[in-house]
């Protein structure tokens, strides 16, 4: 596999290589470059294929990928989103009219916006206090300790929050407070990863560059697994 631009990270494979073409052989996932094949995984082995190549991908790839519910991104060369390939998804009707019935109802999406801020925030929270506990004498401890107990304020202000407005801003607080403890979490490489600052579109570092791609692809995993409001 050496020279070759693909990598699995998780159950996700990647496909990087300009000229690389995707195709089916049996069960199995297959990688050609210049009609040799450079690599071969079960379809079982995977939950989705994203692909940056211009090469294409078989249909009968396709056809087993929508068979098996297996997502299939396709990516510029610079990564940008072009299109997505899914299968054929099923949903329990009464399940969706709920759905519905509390999208129109402002209680009810307080209350589900409250439980997403507070428990985001908790788990910021968490990861702070974490890096205290496994790194005893880490690098801008009194931050981190200070951003610990500003964030638990954050989480108590959202909780009880009956404003969207308000609690929009109380969940940029939070974040900002997170960011600006989490450079001293990097604990090695700090070279090429640091954080100074969150920024996207595009992303400036490595870090937050990292931070873009991972938030992207947890986005699309998450729709796929939920199949919310289809």
């Amino acid at each position: 596999m050496e020279g070759l631009g693909l990598r699995k990270l998780l159950n996700v494979l990647y496909v990087t290589t300009p000229n690389a073409y995707l195709g089916r052989e049996s069960e199995n996932v297959i990688v050609k470059v210049d009609k040799d094949v450079k690599f071969r995984v079960p379809i079982h082995n995977l939950e989705s294929i994203v692909s940056f190549s211009y090469y294409g991908i078989s249909p009968a790839l396709m056809a087993l990928c929508a068979e098996r519910q297996e997502a299939l991104s396709f990516m510029t060369a610079g990564g940008r989103f072009l299109a997505r390939v899914t299968g054929p998804v099923s949903g329990n009707v009464q399940l969706r009219r709920t759905q519905y019935r509390a999208a129109d109802n402002a209680e009810e999406t307080m209350k589900l916006a409250r439980a997403f801020v507070v428990g985001k925030v908790t788990n910021c929270r968490v990861a702070l206090m974490r890096a205290l506990r496994d790194h005893s004498g880490i690098s801008g401890s009194d931050i981190i300790e200070e951003s610990i107990s500003n964030l638990a304020n954050s989480i108590r202000r959202a909780s009880t929050c009956t404003s969207a407005d308000v609690l929009r801003g109380n969940e940029g607080m939070a974040a900002s407070i997170y960011f600006k403890s989490l450079d001293h979490l990097i604990l090695v490489d700090k070279e090429h990863f640091f954080m100074k600052e969150r920024n996207r579109r595009p992303p400036t570092d490595n870090f937050n560059a990292m931070c873009h791609f991972f938030i992207r692809y947890w986005f699309m995993i998450y729709r796929r697994r939920l199949k919310l409001w289809v």
